[in-house]
């Protein structure tokens, strides 16, 4: 925490009284600034660990490139070769996220360009927190594009995701 961060702290806790009169004591020390960001992020999958390429690579840092007119048409029509399916609906939030990251990452290391992930129907959690995992790191980096996959392999239950090709 800053300085700022334990003045905000004090200002905020002066007036609180402690359950059953147990006395917290505040932190007092203060961590340094961080210098350097990270070099790797790691990914760790039931059977190997993955590494990605340095944070500050430019082809990690440049958004994708849209896709062309044909894969974008075949990709909208279902018409696009799906070479992995991960099937999440039923699943607890921890559950998912947890088996989510490798899958992705997998496929992306083993070359492949188009998955599909299933969340199930309706108005589920995984529905509306799926998306949004997806577009955070290090996810982020190996998807091109997802969007909604056609009827004949879910509609709304499910997600296309269009990876980068690897390096």
């Amino acid at each position: 925490m800053t300085e700022d961060d334990d003045t905000l702290w004090k200002i905020m806790t002066e007036d609180v009284t402690p359950l059953e009169d147990r006395q917290i004591p505040l932190r007092k020390t203060t961590r340094p600034a961080r210098t350097k960001k990270p070099q790797h992020v790691h990914v760790k999958s039931h059977n190997k660990a993955h590494e990605l390429v340095h944070s500050s690579s430019p082809y990690h840092e440049k958004p994708p490139a849209p896709l062309d007119k044909n894969t974008a048409s075949k990709l909208r029509k279902g018409q696009i070769k799906i070479e992995g399916r991960l099937d999440l609906h039923g699943m607890s939030l921890d559950q998912a996220h947890t088996r989510l990251t490798p899958f992705i990452m997998d496929a992306y290391y083993n070359k492949k360009r188009c998955v599909i992930v299933v969340t199930g129907k309706g108005l589920g959690i995984l529905q509306r927190n799926v998306p949004l995992w997806l577009e955070q790191q290090p996810l982020k980096q190996v998807i091109m594009k997802t969007s909604r996959a056609h009827a004949k392999h879910g509609g709304d239950g499910a997600l296309y995701v269009y990876l980068r090709k690897t390096l």
